[in-house]
């Protein structure tokens, strides 16, 4: 008997951005078990299969079915360029036998996957999964956000160093040290405008970063990045389909670590304007993305800086951050 083993390896990112979208990858899922019963059936006394069932788990935590996805994939973070993280090369989609048969049924049931998906994220878009809300971190909200753990550019991002505290919520960056701290949404939002109220900590060669983006990197991401070095340097920048889109530096001449200053992201359908206390200071209605994605806070040290550690502990204070779906 002869036995024929299928290995699949889904790439980060095909053309059109169709494994973007988690939908996708849920209905590939579902289609197996009759992929498997049909094979079967066909080669039945000619070769045994074996099927690919046991589930897979992507870096962050989430858990999906056939293990068709590479682990890491879905690494979260900013986009290579801005992050230092190493880019996920295509790979090839399906590594096959020679059996002309089995070969035919995969391309069908692919084709009609692709199909389905399609018609999936042109209806997905933009729209909010998350609805409005205001948080003025009386506490802290684990059902509204995570606090992150992991590497990023110079920095720790340490979970113990997202605290709140009287009021406001504290983004630590500890004496002597490089390490930093970020909360990230549960939940995808849609458009809508973005505001935060917040000081920044006092660490040179350190940026703070209020922000939506949605994995993979490249294609999906509106930032407000703040330099915590006095100057009131503030960068705005876009990514989408695979690459930078926009990047502008504004000279606020204001020290964002010595008083509170309100931040704002207006993202429409085709189009996106940046505030800081209220005044409208960019605008773009090009190269915007078109996807829900997560609202993050960092304050966080990259490695395209020198990264000076403070001598004494500082931190970024959030008064209060809301948003009001569109």
């Amino acid at each position: 008997m002869v036995e024929v083993s299928f290995r699949f390896t889904l790439p980060r990112v095909l053309p059109c951005g169709v494994f973007r979208d988690i939908a996708l990858l849920e209905l590939l899922r579902q289609s197996f078990p009759l992929l498997r019963r049909i094979t079967r059936t066909m080669l039945a006394g000619r070769a045994l299969v074996t099927a690919i069932s046991r589930p897979g788990v992507v870096k962050g935590g989430m858990t999906f079915g056939p293990q068709l996805i590479q682990s890491g994939v879905y690494d979260k973070g900013k986009p290579v360029a801005r992050r230092g993280r190493k880019a996920t090369d295509l790979q090839e989609v399906a590594e096959l036998p020679s059996l002309n048969t089995v070969v035919n049924l995969y391309k069908v049931l692919f084709a009609c996957a692709f199909a389905a998906a399609l018609v999936a994220l042109s209806a997905h878009s933009a729209k909010a999964e998350g609805i409005s809300f205001r948080d003025d971190f009386d506490s802290f909200n684990s059902s509204r956000w995570i606090k992150s753990d992991h590497m990023q550019g110079r920095s720790y991002l340490d979970p113990d160093n997202v605290v709140v505290d009287n009021g406001y919520l504290k983004l630590r960056v500890p004496a002597g040290t490089t390490d930093g701290a970020e909360i990230e949404s549960v939940d995808y939002y849609g458009y809508g405008t973005y505001r935060a109220r917040m000081k920044m900590a006092d660490a040179p060669s350190s940026i703070t970063g209020f922000f939506l983006y949605r994995s993979p990197d490249l294609y999906s991401e509106i930032d407000i990045e703040v330099y915590n070095d006095g100057t009131g340097n503030v960068d705005f920048v876009t990514y989408a389909d695979g690459q930078r889109t926009h990047y502008v530096g504004k000279d606020f001449r204001f020290d964002p670590s010595a008083d509170f200053h309100n931040y704002r992201i207006d993202y429409n359908p085709g189009s996106v304007q940046f505030y800081v206390d209220g005044n409208l200071r960019q605008t773009w209605t090009d190269g915007v993305p078109d996807a829900s994605m997560k609202l993050l806070v960092n304050t966080w040290f990259p490695t395209w800086l020198s990264g000076q550690a403070p001598q004494t502990g500082t931190a970024t204070r959030i008064d209060w951050i809301d948003y009001d779906q569109r």
